[in-house]
């Protein structure tokens, strides 16, 4: 992801139980810019999005937020 490693101290008492749950890398969020921050973790996320069925969805919502408000505005019409 491109994160700045952060050296674990090894003399930390908790190190060892740290590194056998996570591993020996470490980061610290903290450090990075928030833009810069969002920008990895947006990569991140649409690395695992396929475009075509990201669109497919998007159009599917689309259309049925468009029935639903003509079936709203059908039911305005009849109360007025």
């Amino acid at each position: 992801l491109g994160l700045p490693p952060m050296p674990a101290k090894t003399s930390d008492p908790r190190f060892w139980a740290f590194a056998q749950s996570h591993g020996e890398n470490a980061v610290e969020l903290d450090a990075i810019p928030p833009d810069e921050f969002e920008r990895i973790v947006r990569d991140a996320i649409r690395s695992l999005i396929d475009p075509t069925t990201w669109d497919a969805e998007l159009n599917q919502a689309n259309q049925e937020r468009e029935a639903i408000q003509t079936q709203i505005d059908e039911l305005i019409d009849k109360l007025d």
